[in-house]
């Protein structure tokens, strides 16, 4: 017996919501997985795997105005970017992005605007969840273009092409945010992020004679 059109068009819809379904259920899988740190993770090949970086740095120098300075030209310097900065009277705090590839080269700058006095680094190994990111928009826009196909094949049954456009915007829908993930998955790999605060050497009693009786007697009082 010869399937009619109505029914190829329902077992195709029915293979895009099995497809639907099995995407969803493997993006609430790796949003469950918790990162791995790239230390603890085994691999034969380490310099192919991807990674979010992100570094803490405390860094003592000797003028926090010109180590500000400082430090905002070495980011420039690196293709890099502050996104957020708090100075204070003794202290400046920046959250800073740099290319991972010049992220040795911007940690030696950082090193010479002072004396490093704290450093924590953490390396959050992503390359599986990156792999399976791109797996399923492959499986998603390989859906979306059976589903434009039927769309292009002639039929008079209106019934059929609403239900091949309520699909194709349920896939439309799974495509945009599955790329949007990518994009920002991508970003984060692509760019280190550096958490870093200047402290002065000392505050100097020249500098501020007033701050500095005022912790004096503070002291004084708390001893």
């Amino acid at each position: 017996m010869k399937p009619t059109r109505s029914s190829a068009l329902f077992l195709a819809l029915a293979c895009a919501l099995v497809s639907l379904v099995a995407v969803g259920c493997m993006s609430r899988d790796l949003a469950a997985t918790p990162s791995v740190s790239a230390s603890t993770e085994p691999s034969a090949n380490t310099s192919t795997r991807e990674r979010i970086v992100h570094i803490t740095m405390q860094i003592t120098v000797p003028d926090l105005a010109s180590g500000t300075r400082a430090l905002r030209a070495a980011i420039d310097a690196q293709a890099g970017t502050i996104s957020a900065a708090t100075e204070m009277r003794r202290s400046a705090v920046f959250e800073a992005h740099v290319p991972t590839e010049n992220l040795v080269a911007t940690r030696t700058a950082l090193d010479a605007l002072g004396e490093t006095v704290e450093v924590t680094e953490e390396a959050t190994d992503v390359t599986v969840q990156h792999r399976d990111l791109s797996a399923q928009l492959v499986s998603v826009r390989a859906e979306e273009a059976r589903l434009l196909a039927l769309m292009n094949t002639s039929t008079t049954n209106l019934a059929d092409v609403l239900a091949v456009e309520r699909e194709l915007t349920r896939v439309s829908t799974s495509i945009a945010q599955l790329e949007a993930n990518e994009r920002d998955l991508s970003s984060q790999i692509a760019m280190a992020r550096l958490s870093i605060t200047l402290v002065p050497a000392s505050p100097g009693f020249a500098e501020d004679p007033l701050a500095a009786i005022a912790d004096a007697a503070s002291g004084g009082l708390t001893a």
